[in-house]
Order: structure tokens, then C-alpha cells, then sequence
């Protein structure tokens, strides 16, 4: 927790500063100038009459009050502005580890979770800050001073009232320390509800179009009332501390007064200092509620703060290492040599894995479902790192990608297509959305360029989704275009108006298309055919249907299925 506050309080460090000072300035002002003065009316307007000097130190208790007041004000401004700053500091750094994260780091802690430490947890030590900044931060100078100005004044009622301080802070403190393993399974069910919360979001369609809306209520309901039972777990231990302490505190009075009765008729302490020591322990006893609730808040504060700094302590930048090195004279050929590699806790999707993808050529990747052809292509990606094994990729001026799953942002079409690439001309994105076919959609949006897509692509098709994310890769200058199936979601005759159009706009490129359809890859220089994660065969078409019983299986399958669908 401290360490995560000083990492984003240094730059604000003035206003934190300037922010204690005025804290200090108000508890002054109010301590000794403004109780002071009420002394002062008691001892001397009151015992003597003196109605001038009444209205004098009364008119001044009004001047200390208003300055109290003006310290409170600064006071509460500074505090808001310097959480503000945190907050948005906080969530910035967050946001900047979690887009630069490895995808199998992603993979491994999930959306829901970072999205949850990204904001929740975030705003759960903003509202911790903001009450140390504010009421917190009064608390221990107030119990100091108000200490320290009863024990000079009356030493009975300062042991009575350090006893019981004592032994309330210590109650306080083991319930709280209980409660943090408590408060960090509740966060966890809450991860659980915002999961199932994206989930139904994205998943709306389907849910709807197999009735499973009562089955995805029922499994909501289930989480939420295990973050229930998670939360009153845990807030059953914080739930006592107010009352706790304040049955303490109220006792502490009952003895005190009972001790200042008892010293007043025996004449050992005047009205005036029993009174002014009645004001001490009224403001002591008001600052001391604050601390259940800074109990309260410490231990969800600091649950948050573990998981943030677990994602903020990652190393993004050097792991995993790129897979792909970058050298030799052939521009934009790819070789894979011995590549192996697995998922976590699953079997390996590749296995020995070797081919060249020969510079300016395409090379199609075939096979049936859980192959590897998607892992292969976020393996040259540089997604992941190999077991074993080299990919090498000689000097290729960039990557361009069009993944399996189209994304769309809610923003224009101009700048769905450049991904927000300023470099990109007018010409640049023409030649794409004509090399995609999206050239047809283009007409018919009365905005052009400008038009704004809905988030997800929801004014869109499918394939028309598809052919927008297509559009994205072809628009990018680079020497290796990898597509992962481009034309899944396109009907025949559009599909094959596409892949002449690829070949046409990446003339002299080189590109890795993966595909599940034979009608899609039979134009390819070279083909892949994979199968477990193996190398099952290679060559042209003609080649593999003379040469490989998995490439004839695919063809003859879905040549019958071809002929059925004429028929």
C-alpha cells in the first residue's frame, strides 16, 4: 500500500504537503486559539461580569472559526484534486501493463480480472486516500495534542483516557488484520460476476437464440450470492468495530466524569479547566470514531493495492521474448525449424513443426479443427515463444494480421481500417477496402469514410465484419500479410471474388493464409497441411492429393459435400 501511494503521490507531493499543512493549521486554530478563548470567557468575562471582554473574545472565536473553516475548505479541495491525480495515474499505468501484456500472461489472469483491478480496485484506494487526505489525517494529530493537553492539565483523567485508547486500537487492529483474507475472496467472487457479466454482453445473441436465458440468470445468481456470503463474511468482523469502540469510549467518559466530580469537590481542579478538558475529550471522542472506519477501509485497500501492484510489478517488455529474429538477405522469407510448443496445462498444439515460407509466395495452412493453425499464426506473431525450436523471419519490413475474430471499434470507418495510422492515404485505403470487397459496402453508407461503426460491429453483417477486419490487414505496408481464414464467413461466390482480389493487391508479397477449406488455399505457391499439430504434408495441390491421405480426406469430403449441396 505504501509503496503504491508513493509510486503515484511523488508528483503531487507539494500538494500533499500543502495539504497537511492546512490540516495541521485547522486543528491548531481550533485546539489552542479557539478553546482557548472559551477558557479565557469563563475565567475572566464570566467570573467578572465583563460583558467587553465577552464580546471581544467572542468576536474572536468567530475570526478563529471562519479561518477553521477556510483551512477546511483548502483542505478538502487539495485532498480531491491529489486522489483525482492518483486515481487517474493509477489506471493509466494499469491500462498501459495490461495492452503491452503478453497474450499468454493475458490468457492467464483474464479480462474480467484485469478489468476489475483496473477500476475497482483502483477506486477502492482512491477512496482510502481521500479519507486519509481529509478526516484520517486529523487523527493522530488530534489524539497526540488532545493527550498531551489533558496530561498536563489532569493525570487522572489522561491515564483513563490513554487505557482505554489503548485498548480500543488494539481491538481494532486485530479485527481488522482478520478481515484482509476475507476481503480478498470477496474481490475474487467479484471478478467471478463481472466474467459472467461480459459474457452474457457478448454472448447476448446466442444466449437468446438457445433460450438459456434462465440457465445464464440462474449461474449469475449463483455468483452473486456467493460474493453475498463472501461479503457479509467478511464485514461481520468490520461490523463491530464502531459500536465496539464507541461502547468503549462512553464507558472512558463514565469513569472521567465520575473522577472530575470527585476532584471538583474536593476543589483540585477548577470549572473552567474541568470544562476545557470536557471540550479536549468531546473532540477526541469525535475523531476517534474516524478510525473504524479507517479500519474498514485498510483492509479492502489493501487487498486492492496487492493486485494492482501484482500487475504493475509484470514485466511486459521482456517476456515472453519475441520468437522471431529478423536477419539474412531474402526479404520476407519465414522459416520454422524443430517448432514445438503448448499452452499451459494442455498437450502440445504444435509438434516439430518445420517449413519455409518462401519470400513473396503464398504459403496456405490447412487442416481439420484444433490443428494449429491459428497457434501457428500467433506464433509468428510473436504472441507466444516456442519450447523449442526457431522461427526466423529474414528481413521483413513488418507484420500485417487479419485475425479469425473480426473487431470492430465504435469509432469511424476511416479509422477502423487505418487503425488509427496517420500515415495511411486516401489511395492506401481504397486499394484495401477494394482488395476486401467492402468496396460494395463503402457505397451504400451515405457518410463514406466517415461513417461511425456501432461497437462490436453491430450495424454490420458478419461478413461484412470479416471483410472490414480484412480491409485493416491489407491497408497496413508490410512484407508478410498473415490472414487466419479471411473468408470463413463469406458466402462462395463473394469468398472467391475476395481471395482474386488478395492475390491481386498482394502481388509480390509474401502470405500465410490459413484456411479449413480447400476451394480457398488450391491457388496457393505451397501448402501445409497439419494435423495434431504436425506437419502432415507439403506441396502444391496437385501434389498433396497424389501424395497425402489427410489432404485427400479433406478434399473428397468436402468435394462430396460440394456435389451434394448442386444436387
Amino acid at each position: 500500500m505504501i509503496r503504491l501511494l508513493r509510486r503515484f503521490l511523488q508528483k503531487d507531493a507539494h500538494l500533499v504537503a500543502a495539504n497537511v499543512f492546512f490540516v495541521a493549521a485547522q486543528i491548531a486554530i481550533q485546539t489552542f486559539l479557539v478553546m482557548q478563548e472559551m477558557k479565557n470567557i469563563i475565567d475572566r468575562g464570566v467570573e467578572l461580569r465583563d460583558m467587553d471582554f465577552i464580546y471581544r473574545s467572542g468576536g474572536r472565536m468567530l475570526l478563529f472559526t471562519l479561518l477553521t473553516c477556510l483551512c477546511t475548505v483548502i483542505a478538502s479541495w487539495l485532498s480531491a484534486r491529489i486522489t483525482a491525480h492518483l486515481a487517474c495515474r493509477m489506471r493509466a499505468e494499469c491500462y498501459r501493463k495490461v495492452v503491452s501484456m503478453p497474450t499468454a500472461l493475458f490468457a492467464q489472469y483474464g479480462e474480467s480480472t484485469l478489468m476489475m483491478r483496473t477500476i475497482a480496485d483502483a477506486t477502492q484506494i482512491q477512496t482510502l486516500t481521500i479519507n486519509l487526505m481529509r478526516t484520517s489525517l486529523m487523527v493522530p494529530i488530534i489524539i497526540v495534542c488532545m493527550l498531551v493537553l489533558i496530561f498536563r492539565m489532569n493525570r487522572v483523567i489522561f491515564l483513563i483516557l490513554l487505557g482505554v485508547f489503548v485498548l480500543t486500537a488494539a481491538v481494532l487492529i486485530f479485527l481488522g488484520a482478520r478481515s484482509t483474507r476475507l476481503f480478498d475472496l470477496a474481490q475474487r467472487k467479484n471478478d467471478r460476476i463481472s466474467l459472467l457479466m461480459k459474457e452474457n454482453i457478448t454472448g447476448a445473441r446466442t444466449i437468446r437464440a438457445f433460450s438459456r436465458e434462465d440457465l445464464e440468470a440462474e449461474k449469475m445468481e449463483a455468483a452473486s450470492e456467493e460474493a453475498y456470503r463472501a461479503a457479509v463474511l467478511a464485514n461481520r468482523r468490520i461490523c463491530f468495530l464502531t459500536p465496539l469502540s464507541m461502547i468503549l469510549m462512553n464507558w472512558a467518559v463514565v469513569f472521567i466524569y465520575a473522577a472530575a466530580g470527585s476532584q471538583l469537590r474536593a476543589r483540585l481542579v477548577s470549572i473552567s479547566d474541568l470544562l476545557l478538558v470536557f471540550q479536549y475529550l468531546g473532540y477526541f471522542i469525535s475523531c476517534l470514531a474516524v478510525i473504524p472506519v479507517l479500519v474498514d477501509l485498510l483492509p479492502r485497500a489493501s487487498v486492492s493495492a496487492r493486485r494492482i501492484n501484482e500487475i504493475l510489478d509484470l514485466d511486459t517488455e521482456g517476456s515472453p521474448p519475441r520468437a522471431v529474429s529478423r536477419e539474412g538477405d531474402a526479404a520476407g522469407e519465414i522459416v520454422l525449424s524443430h517448432v514445438t510448443f503448448g499452452y499451459h496445462g494442455a498437450k502440445n498444439a504444435l509438434t516439430d513443426v518445420s517449413f519455409t515460407a518462401r519470400a513473396g509466395e503464398t504459403t496456405a495452412i490447412i487442416g481439420a479443427t484444433g490443428s494449429g493453425k491459428t497457434t501457428l499464426l500467433a506464433l509468428l506473431m510473436g504472441f507466444y515463444a516456442p519450447d523449442s525450436g526457431e522461427i526466423r523471419m529474414d528481413g521483413c519490413p513488418g507484420l500485417s494480421y487479419a485475425p479469425q475474430r473480426a473487431q470492430v471499434f465504435q469509432d469511424t470507418l476511416r479509422n477502423n481500417i487505418t487503425a488509427y495510422s496517420e500515415s495511411a492515404t486516401e489511395p492506401q485505403i481504397l486499394r484495401a477496402l477494394y482488395g476486401s470487397c467492402f468496396d460494395e459496402v463503402l457505397r451504400q453508407m451515405p457518410e463514406g469514410l466517415d461513417t461511425v461503426m456501432a461497437a462490436g460491429g453491430a450495424n454490420l453483417s458478419g461478413g461484412q465484419r470479416q471483410r472490414l477486419s480484412l480491409a485493416r490487414a491489407l491497408c497496413r505496408q508490410a512484407g508478410v500479410y498473415l490472414l487466419d481464414d479471411p473468408c470463413s464467413a463469406l458466402d462462395a461466390r463473394t469468398a472467391q471474388t475476395v481471395l482474386t482480389r488478395i492475390r491481386e493487391v498482394l502481388r509480390g508479397k509474401t502470405v500465410i493464409m490459413v484456411s479449413q477449406k480447400i476451394s480457398a488455399i488450391r491457388g496457393a505457391d505451397r501448402i501445409i497441411v497439419l494435423r495434431d499439430g504436425r506437419v502432415e504434408g507439403e506441396g502444391a495441390h496437385g501434389e498433396l492429393l497424389a501424395s497425402c491421405g489427410e489432404y485427400r480426406s479433406i478434399y473428397e469430403t468436402q468435394h462430396y459435400l460440394e456435389r451434394e449441396g448442386e444436387q
